[in-house]
């Protein structure tokens, strides 16, 4: 195997979630030891992330260690995704030596160092922010120790997790158990705002509810789960209401935003 292949694949130990079925266990430090070095002389580096100052690549033991130059140690936020930041060394150390392996994984997960090997693996996150959209970092409630803090030792007061990926709401149109989600009704003007229509009963009547424009597509997707769901009832269908108790027999339904909120009225 060449160096061109290991380059992105940095020495490191690293502290490993494991999510088991029904719930997740507090991650244990697991040394992962590459089968070869990463670099024989530092020209063997070139071309990988470092830390955004002026300094040089070195060959330390088959690692790629970046230092910098220049008189002076810069910071922690000198080191990008990936990266931690090595004061006694001025240099990044890379803390998930996947990180910039090009694997495509699953929504939720990233590359993940396991047996000298880059898999797909749940991500691990302090906050939302750190997860990919449409999942969540689930750190509040597993609050596990963060990497590089094993159980007993003395760790960071902040929790870490793994993003998960939300569930679908649930869409449940009539029966004893209804339920439908909720929307943003969030705006600053009234370019904000769309309504859409939602059937309330199974005669086919609905009401214009007014919600942030941004939301207006996943109320469409759960309104058309929404009303296949009622039985056909034979019973007359009456004119669709708006949000301040109008109707559209007495005029056009629109949308505007009400303090802060979409909401609809006839005008």
């Amino acid at each position: 195997m060449n160096f061109s292949t290991w380059r992105a694949i940095a020495t490191a130990t690293l502290c490993l979630g494991a999510i088991v079925a029904g719930g997740s266990k507090t991650p244990s430090c697991v040394p992962v030891a590459p089968v070869e070095p990463v670099c024989a002389q530092a020209t063997d580096c070139d071309g990988l992330p470092h830390a955004d100052c002026t300094g040089g690549w070195s060959c330390a033991e088959g690692a790629c260690v970046w230092a910098c130059g220049g008189g002076g140690c810069a910071d922690d936020g000198m080191c990008k995704q990936g990266s931690t930041w090595n004061p006694e060394t001025c240099t990044c150390v890379a803390t998930n030596p996947c990180a910039y392996v090009k694997i495509k994984c699953p929504i939720g997960q990233g590359p993940t160092p396991k047996d000298g090997q880059c898999v797909c693996a749940p991500k691990g996150c302090y906050s939302d922010q750190d997860c990919d959209a449409g999942t969540h970092c689930n750190a509040p409630e597993a609050c596990l120790p963060p990497p590089g803090c094993d159980k007993g030792e003395a760790c960071p007061a902040v929790c870490y997790g793994v993003c998960l990926v939300n569930e679908a709401p649930k869409v449940q149109c009539g029966g004893p158990d209804p339920a439908f989600p909720t929307f943003s009704k969030a705006c600053g003007a009234d370019g904000d705002c769309a309504f859409g229509k939602h059937q309330i009963n199974c005669c086919g009547t609905q009401i214009a509810v007014g919600l942030a424009k941004s939301d207006l597509d996943a109320f469409q997707q759960a309104e058309a789960i929404c009303e296949p769901q009622y039985p056909q009832c034979g019973c007359a269908t009456f004119p669709t209401k708006a949000e301040d108790g109008g109707s559209e027999i007495d005029g056009e339904i629109q949308v505007g935003c009400l303090a802060g909120a979409c909401m609809t009225f006839v005008n």
